[in-house]
Protein backbone atom coordinates (compact mmCIF):
# COMPACT_ATOMS: atom_id res chain seq x y z
CA UNK A 1 0.00 0.00 0.00
CA UNK A 2 1.49 3.39 -0.93
CA UNK A 3 2.31 5.91 1.74
CA UNK A 4 -0.67 8.11 2.50
CA UNK A 5 -0.79 11.85 1.79
CA UNK A 6 -1.03 12.61 5.51
CA UNK A 7 2.06 10.52 6.23
CA UNK A 8 4.01 12.29 3.49
CA UNK A 9 3.05 15.69 4.91
CA UNK A 10 4.06 14.63 8.43
CA UNK A 11 7.41 13.36 7.20
CA UNK A 12 8.01 16.63 5.39
CA UNK A 13 6.83 19.03 8.11
CA UNK A 14 7.85 17.32 11.37
CA UNK A 15 11.62 16.88 11.85
CA UNK A 16 12.71 13.26 11.99
CA UNK A 17 14.34 13.68 15.40
CA UNK A 18 11.00 14.90 16.79
CA UNK A 19 9.06 12.03 15.22
CA UNK A 20 11.51 9.55 16.69
CA UNK A 21 11.29 11.07 20.16
CA UNK A 22 7.49 10.96 20.12
CA UNK A 23 7.26 7.36 18.91
CA UNK A 24 6.76 4.94 21.83
CA UNK A 25 8.20 1.90 20.02
CA UNK A 26 11.69 2.51 18.58
CA UNK A 27 11.53 -0.67 16.50
CA UNK A 28 8.53 0.73 14.62
CA UNK A 29 9.87 4.23 14.00
CA UNK A 30 10.69 3.68 10.36
CA UNK A 31 7.94 1.19 9.65
CA UNK A 32 4.98 2.41 7.58
CA UNK A 33 1.55 1.67 9.01
CA UNK A 34 0.01 -1.12 6.95
CA UNK A 35 -2.63 -2.71 9.16
CA UNK A 36 -3.76 -6.23 8.41
CA UNK A 37 -7.41 -7.23 8.26
CA UNK A 38 -8.97 -8.41 11.50
CA UNK A 39 -11.19 -11.18 10.20
CA UNK A 40 -11.35 -13.85 12.91
CA UNK A 41 -14.18 -13.67 15.44
CA UNK A 42 -13.00 -13.86 19.08
CA UNK A 43 -13.12 -17.45 20.30
CA UNK A 44 -14.57 -16.60 23.72
CA UNK A 45 -16.07 -13.80 25.76
CA UNK A 46 -14.94 -10.23 25.10
CA UNK A 47 -14.55 -7.76 27.96
CA UNK A 48 -14.32 -4.06 27.18
CA UNK A 49 -12.88 -1.63 29.71
CA UNK A 50 -13.88 1.98 29.18
CA UNK A 51 -13.20 5.25 30.91
CA UNK A 52 -15.99 6.94 28.99
CA UNK A 53 -18.33 4.42 27.29
CA UNK A 54 -19.34 6.94 24.64
CA UNK A 55 -15.76 7.10 23.39
CA UNK A 56 -15.55 3.32 23.32
CA UNK A 57 -18.79 2.96 21.36
CA UNK A 58 -17.49 5.59 18.96
CA UNK A 59 -14.15 3.85 18.43
CA UNK A 60 -15.22 0.21 18.25
CA UNK A 61 -19.03 0.06 18.25
CA UNK A 62 -19.13 -1.57 14.84
CA UNK A 63 -16.75 -4.32 15.93
CA UNK A 64 -18.84 -4.99 19.02
CA UNK A 65 -21.98 -5.15 16.87
CA UNK A 66 -20.33 -7.74 14.60
CA UNK A 67 -19.15 -9.91 17.46
CA UNK A 68 -22.52 -9.72 19.24
CA UNK A 69 -24.29 -10.82 16.03
CA UNK A 70 -21.88 -13.77 15.87
CA UNK A 71 -22.95 -14.85 19.36
CA UNK A 72 -19.90 -13.62 21.27
CA UNK A 73 -20.62 -12.71 24.90
CA UNK A 74 -19.76 -9.05 25.48
CA UNK A 75 -19.30 -7.18 28.75
CA UNK A 76 -18.71 -3.42 28.87
CA UNK A 77 -17.22 -2.12 32.10
CA UNK A 78 -16.86 1.54 32.96
CA UNK A 79 -13.67 1.51 35.04
CA UNK A 80 -13.38 4.23 37.66
CA UNK A 81 -9.91 5.33 38.69
CA UNK A 82 -11.21 7.97 41.08
CA UNK A 83 -12.52 7.24 44.58
CA UNK A 84 -16.07 8.09 43.63
CA UNK A 85 -19.36 6.39 44.29
CA UNK A 86 -20.78 3.95 41.79
CA UNK A 87 -22.67 5.71 39.03
CA UNK A 88 -25.67 4.20 37.32
CA UNK A 89 -25.60 4.00 33.55
CA UNK A 90 -27.66 6.71 31.80
CA UNK A 91 -30.70 5.31 30.01
CA UNK A 92 -29.50 6.54 26.60
CA UNK A 93 -26.14 4.81 26.94
CA UNK A 94 -27.85 1.59 28.02
CA UNK A 95 -30.08 1.77 24.95
CA UNK A 96 -27.11 2.46 22.68
CA UNK A 97 -25.20 -0.52 24.07
CA UNK A 98 -28.27 -2.75 23.74
CA UNK A 99 -28.68 -1.63 20.12
CA UNK A 100 -25.19 -3.00 19.46
CA UNK A 101 -26.00 -6.26 21.23
CA UNK A 102 -24.25 -5.50 24.53
CA UNK A 103 -26.41 -6.49 27.47
CA UNK A 104 -23.85 -6.86 30.27
CA UNK A 105 -22.93 -3.43 31.59
CA UNK A 106 -21.25 -2.53 34.85
CA UNK A 107 -19.54 0.31 36.66
CA UNK A 108 -16.66 -0.62 38.94
CA UNK A 109 -13.66 0.87 40.72
CA UNK A 110 -10.38 -0.38 39.33
CA UNK A 111 -9.69 -3.00 42.01
CA UNK A 112 -13.09 -4.60 41.55
CA UNK A 113 -12.86 -4.44 37.76
CA UNK A 114 -9.62 -6.44 37.94
CA UNK A 115 -11.10 -8.88 40.46
CA UNK A 116 -14.19 -9.41 38.30
CA UNK A 117 -12.03 -10.02 35.26
CA UNK A 118 -9.99 -12.61 37.12
CA UNK A 119 -13.11 -14.38 38.37
CA UNK A 120 -14.90 -14.50 35.02
CA UNK A 121 -15.85 -17.98 33.81
CA UNK A 122 -15.21 -18.70 31.07
CA UNK A 123 -12.19 -16.43 30.97
CA UNK A 124 -12.23 -13.66 28.36
CA UNK A 125 -10.40 -14.40 25.15
CA UNK A 126 -10.06 -10.68 24.38
CA UNK A 127 -9.76 -7.55 26.52
CA UNK A 128 -10.43 -4.29 24.68
CA UNK A 129 -9.15 -1.08 26.28
CA UNK A 130 -8.71 2.56 25.23
CA UNK A 131 -5.69 3.39 23.10
CA UNK A 132 -3.41 4.26 21.58
CA UNK A 133 -1.08 2.40 23.90
CA UNK A 134 1.20 4.58 26.00
CA UNK A 135 -1.02 7.65 26.18
CA UNK A 136 -3.20 6.45 29.06
CA UNK A 137 -0.72 5.39 31.74
CA UNK A 138 -3.31 4.53 34.45
CA UNK A 139 -5.19 2.22 32.06
CA UNK A 140 -1.95 0.66 30.90
CA UNK A 141 -0.92 -0.01 34.51
CA UNK A 142 -4.36 -1.51 35.11
CA UNK A 143 -3.92 -3.86 32.14
CA UNK A 144 -0.53 -5.00 33.45
CA UNK A 145 -2.00 -5.60 36.89
CA UNK A 146 -4.93 -7.53 35.42
CA UNK A 147 -2.55 -9.95 33.69
CA UNK A 148 -1.61 -11.28 37.13
CA UNK A 149 -5.14 -12.67 37.59
CA UNK A 150 -6.34 -13.22 34.02
CA UNK A 151 -4.50 -13.77 30.76
CA UNK A 152 -6.74 -13.20 27.75
CA UNK A 153 -5.30 -14.45 24.50
CA UNK A 154 -5.30 -10.88 23.16
CA UNK A 155 -5.37 -7.32 24.47
CA UNK A 156 -6.60 -4.83 21.87
CA UNK A 157 -6.03 -1.10 22.30
CA UNK A 158 -8.77 0.56 20.26
CA UNK A 159 -7.84 3.61 18.24
CA UNK A 160 -9.61 6.91 18.49
CA UNK A 161 -8.23 9.26 15.86
CA UNK A 162 -4.47 8.70 16.16
CA UNK A 163 -3.48 6.20 13.49
CA UNK A 164 0.22 6.26 14.33
CA UNK A 165 0.29 2.77 15.81
CA UNK A 166 -2.22 0.23 14.60
CA UNK A 167 -1.66 -3.29 13.31
CA UNK A 168 -5.19 -4.48 12.61
CA UNK A 169 -8.19 -2.95 10.89
CA UNK A 170 -11.65 -4.43 11.13
CA UNK A 171 -13.63 -3.43 8.05
CA UNK A 172 -17.33 -2.90 8.73
CA UNK A 173 -20.13 -3.93 6.44
CA UNK A 174 -22.94 -1.48 5.69
CA UNK A 175 -25.23 -3.06 8.27
CA UNK A 176 -22.61 -2.89 11.01
CA UNK A 177 -21.77 0.72 10.19
CA UNK A 178 -25.48 1.57 10.19
CA UNK A 179 -25.99 -0.12 13.55
CA UNK A 180 -23.09 1.84 15.01
CA UNK A 181 -24.56 5.07 13.66
CA UNK A 182 -28.03 4.26 15.01
CA UNK A 183 -26.68 3.33 18.43
CA UNK A 184 -24.63 6.49 18.75
CA UNK A 185 -27.56 8.60 17.55
CA UNK A 186 -29.52 7.39 20.57
CA UNK A 187 -26.94 9.12 22.75
CA UNK A 188 -26.17 12.06 20.49
CA UNK A 189 -26.60 12.92 16.82
CA UNK A 190 -23.26 14.72 17.03
CA UNK A 191 -21.61 11.51 18.22
CA UNK A 192 -23.13 9.57 15.31
CA UNK A 193 -21.83 12.18 12.86
CA UNK A 194 -18.42 12.02 14.54
CA UNK A 195 -18.29 8.27 13.89
CA UNK A 196 -19.12 8.82 10.22
CA UNK A 197 -16.51 11.57 10.02
CA UNK A 198 -13.91 9.29 11.58
CA UNK A 199 -14.63 6.71 8.90
CA UNK A 200 -14.17 9.35 6.20
CA UNK A 201 -10.89 10.46 7.78
CA UNK A 202 -9.56 6.92 7.83
CA UNK A 203 -10.48 6.51 4.18
CA UNK A 204 -8.76 9.80 3.35
CA UNK A 205 -5.50 8.70 4.99
CA UNK A 206 -5.34 5.73 2.64
CA UNK A 207 -4.55 3.33 5.49
CA UNK A 208 -7.68 1.24 4.97
CA UNK A 209 -9.31 -0.22 1.91
CA UNK A 210 -12.60 1.38 2.83
CA UNK A 211 -13.70 4.13 5.14
CA UNK A 212 -15.90 2.07 7.44
CA UNK A 213 -13.14 0.46 9.46
CA UNK A 214 -12.08 0.39 13.08
CA UNK A 215 -8.42 0.29 14.06
CA UNK A 216 -6.60 -1.57 16.81
CA UNK A 217 -3.15 -2.24 18.18
CA UNK A 218 -3.59 -5.87 19.25
CA UNK A 219 -0.98 -7.67 21.32
CA UNK A 220 -0.72 -10.96 23.16
CA UNK A 221 -0.44 -10.86 26.94
CA UNK A 222 3.28 -11.68 26.67
CA UNK A 223 3.82 -8.83 24.20
CA UNK A 224 2.04 -6.35 26.47
CA UNK A 225 4.21 -7.38 29.42
CA UNK A 226 7.34 -7.02 27.31
CA UNK A 227 6.54 -3.69 25.68
CA UNK A 228 4.40 -1.77 28.14
CA UNK A 229 6.59 -1.36 31.27
CA UNK A 230 8.88 1.07 29.51
CA UNK A 231 5.91 3.31 28.73
CA UNK A 232 4.48 3.48 32.26
CA UNK A 233 5.85 6.38 34.32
Amino acid sequence: MPESRVTRVVRRVVPERVRDRLHPFPSLRRAPVHPRRWEATPSGPVWVWAREPRDTLLACGGSLARWAAAGVALRLVRVRFELAEEVSWPAAERQAAAALGITELSDAPLARAISDLGGARPSPSLLVVPGPIGLDAPMLRAVLESLEVCRPRWIAFHDGVDLGIVNLALSLGRDEAARRHSALAIVSEDLARAADGLSEYRAFTGLFEQGCAEAYFRLSADEVERLAPGLVP
